[in-house]
């Protein structure tokens, strides 16, 4: 009897660990989206105000907290993205008008679980939406390599920020949940 019992015992060990065992291969297909998006767009150096003709060749770095995740195992992340020094000049008046069509840098998200997701990822002009940026990219090492990312992010500039100052940073916040989903045939 008391063989039984512990064969018992032994089978019901292995069938709760193989369970939880299957569970990370079935986030590993999942759908991950962020209903909340906070970020700093930071310029170094500044862009120049309105009414000057100056221009500059910043570095664009954006940093932030992505929260409110759901699929994929994660509830949030920090996120961290960088892009190489700007090619054409800009000034307060180019960023509004967003005559640079498209920053492209990599981004990336450490996960609340400590696993990172890095991406190529690209910042792009809503037509009709001066104050809005499309986020579309591909996450290509890490947690979710292979997924695209999406989302759509609005901001608003800072009081005196390009009339009365040149322009340092924005605050960004999501207008539409961050996403990162499998690319391919429908999982």
């Amino acid at each position: 009897m008391m063989h039984r019992a512990r064969f018992v015992l032994v089978a019901a060990a292995l069938m709760v660990g193989g369970t939880i065992a299957a569970q990370p291969a079935a986030s590993a297909t999942a759908k991950i989206s962020c209903a909340q998006a906070k970020v700093t767009w930071s310029f170094s150096p500044s862009l120049p105000r309105d009414g000057t003709s100056a221009k500059v060749t910043p570095v664009s770095t954006i940093a932030g907290s992505l929260g409110g995740c759901t699929g994929g195992g994660v509830t949030s992340g920090t996120i961290k993205f960088s892009s190489p020094k700007s090619k054409n000049g800009v000034n307060c008046a180019t960023f509004k008008r967003y005559d640079t069509v498209r920053v492209t840098g990599q981004l990336t998200v450490t996960w609340n679980t400590k696993a990172t997701s890095k991406a190529t990822l690209s910042l792009s002009k809503v037509k009709g939406h001066a104050t809005q940026r499309t986020v579309l990219g591909t996450v290509n090492r890490g947690l979710f390599a292979g997924y695209r990312v999406s989302g759509l992010v609005g901001y608003t500039l800072p009081k005196g920020a390009c009339t009365s100052n040149g322009l340092k940073s924005v605050s960004f916040k999501n207008l539409r949940p961050f996403v990162l989903a499998p690319t391919g045939p429908s999982r």
